[in-house]
C-alpha cells in the first residue's frame, strides 16, 4: 500500500547508506492501480544486469473486469532507470481472469540465464492458478563465433528473434553494456584480442542476458627459411612472440658451418629484402630471424628433427 499519487496502491522504494549510520529512502515508482497500472506488489524484485527492476502486482492492469470490482487480474511491470528524472515503468503483461490466463500472482519472478522471466499466479488457469513464462527478447548470436583468429575479423550479430525488430547493444571493453553503449548498426571490426558484450532489447519484452564472445587474435609470420610452407601463427605474451613450425620442402643434408638463406616477400612485416640466414652448427640450427615487431630480438635456436626446422621463441625486448 502507500505511494505519493493518492491511490494507495503501493510503491517501489530504494534504501540507500549515508553518513552516520542514516539510510534515505527513495520512492522510484508509485502504483495507481487501473487499466495503465498495476496495484498492491506483494513480493519481491528482481535486477537485470542494466538495472532494471522486474516484478508484479496482485491488481490492477488492462484487464479488469467490472463484474468483480474493476481492474483485480495483476500485471508484470518493469521499472527502468532514466539517466535523470524519475524511473520509467513498462506493463510487460496483463494478466486475465480466464481458463487461457491466470491472475492475481502473489509471488515474484525469477529469470533464466537467457532472460526470460517465470512467476505463478494464485487464481486463473483451467483449475487453479497457474505458472508462467514471459519470454525475454532473443539472445544475440556472433560470426564468426568467438574463438582463435589468424589476422583481423569482421565480427557480425543477426538480429535475434523474437521479436522482429529487437535492438542490440555491445561494448568491446569487458564493460557490461546498457543502452547509453554503441548500437548495433554494422559489422565489428576485430583487429586485436577483445571481448564483446552484447544484449538485445525491445519494447513489451524484458531485456535478454548478456551474452559474451572472446576473440584471441594472432598474427601471421613471413617465411623464415625459404621453402614453401604454411605462414606461421603466432600468440603475442608479455615480452615474447612465439613463432611456430616451419617444414622444409625437401630433406637437405646439412653439416655444421652450411648456411641456408632466404630473402623475404617484399610487403611483408619482415624487413622487406632482407636476407634470413640459417647457420647450422653442432647439429642446431642458429635462426637469424629479422625483427617482426619492430624491436630488437635475440635469434632463437632451433633444433633439426626429421624433414621439419622447429622454431624456438624469439624475445623482442619491447612488445
Amino acid at each position: 500500500n502507500g505511494g505519493v499519487n493518492g491511490t494507495n496502491q503501493g510503491a517501489v522504494f530504494e534504501l540507500s547508506p549515508g553518513t552516520g549510520g542514516a539510510w534515505t529512502e527513495k520512492l522510484l515508482w508509485s502504483f495507481s492501480s487501473g487499466a495503465a497500472d498495476g496495484g498492491q506488489p506483494l513480493d519481491t524484485l528482481i535486477l537485470d544486469a542494466q538495472g532494471n527492476l522486474y516484478g508484479t502486482t496482485l491488481f490492477g492492469g488492462a484487464n479488469g473486469d467490472a463484474a468483480f470490482g474493476g481492474y483485480y487480474a495483476g500485471t508484470v511491470f518493469e521499472l527502468s532507470p532514466t539517466n535523470s528524472g524519475p524511473w520509467t515503468e513498462t506493463i510487460l503483461h496483463n494478466f486475465y481472469a480466464s481458463a487461457t490466463d491466470g491472475y492475481q500472482p502473489y509471488d515474484g519472478l525469477l529469470a533464466d540465464t537467457a532472460g526470460n522471466l517465470y512467476g505463478t499466479t494464485f487464481l486463473g488457469g483451467t483449475y487453479l492458478g497457474t505458472v508462467f513464462e514471459i519470454a525475454a527478447a532473443g539472445l544475440p548470436s556472433f560470426a564468426p563465433p568467438a574463438s582463435t583468429y589468424i589476422g583481423a575479423q569482421s565480427v557480425s550479430i543477426p538480429s535475434p528473434p523474437p521479436p522482429a525488430g529487437a535492438v542490440i547493444y555491445y561494448t568491446t571493453d569487458g564493460t557490461t553494456p546498457t543502452t547509453s553503449s554503441t548500437k548495433y548498426t554494422a559489422k565489428i571490426a576485430v583487429s586485436v584480442s577483445e571481448t564483446i558484450k552484447a544484449f538485445a532489447t525491445a519494447p513489451g519484452y524484458p531485456n535478454s542476458a548478456v551474452v559474451t564472445a572472446a576473440y584471441t587474435i594472432q598474427v601471421a609470420v613471413p617465411n623464415v627459411v625459404g621453402d614453401t610452407e604454411a605462414a606461421a601463427s603466432t600468440a603475442i605474451t608479455g615480452a615474447g612472440l612465439e613463432v611456430g613450425t616451419e617444414t622444409l620442402v625437401s630433406s637437405p643434408t646439412v653439416a655444421s658451418g652450411d648456411v641456408i638463406s632466404e630473402t623475404p616477400s617484399a610487403g611483408t612485416s619482415v624487413n622487406s629484402g632482407s636476407a634470413v640466414n640459417l647457420v647450422i652448427s653442432s647439429g642446431l640450427a642458429q635462426v637469424a630471424v629479422p625483427n617482426v615487431v619492430g624491436d630488437t630480438q635475440a635469434a632463437a635456436t632451433t633444433a633439426i628433427t626429421g624433414a621439419g626446422l622447429v622454431v624456438g621463441t624469439v624475445t623482442s625486448q619491447a612488445s
